[in-house]
């Protein structure tokens, strides 16, 4: 079974109807398999990642930008020192499952 790490977080920007935080990792963290109730963009700022969306996995990159899709399951695997932008609703709800 894998040792689940929780990202550092931070909150960077809040707005009317957005919120902005902050996601940092060390290389070898495997961040919580979660999904969300409303779509969100993150954005690589450095680092490397291997995000897995519904079973599909995809190598990211410092500049890499994806847009997560509501109620599909997600995960990051951390291969290399990341911190990653995440906007998202105010209002997002977030689900975790176990692995």
């Amino acid at each position: 079974m894998a040792k689940i790490t929780p990202p550092n977080v931070k909150v960077l920007a809040t707005g009317e109807n957005l919120i902005v935080k902050q996601m940092q990792a060390k290389s070898g963290a495997q961040l919580p398999p979660h999904s969300a109730n409303l779509e969100s963009v993150v954005i690589l700022l450095e680092g490397e990642c291997i995000f897995i969306l519904d079973e599909e996995k995809r190598t990211l990159v410092q500049g890499d930008t994806i847009v997560v899709p509501p109620h599909i399951r997600h995960q990051f695997i951390v291969t290399q020192d990341f911190r990653a932008a995440h906007i998202m609703p105010k209002e997002i709800k977030f689900e975790f499952y176990e692995i």
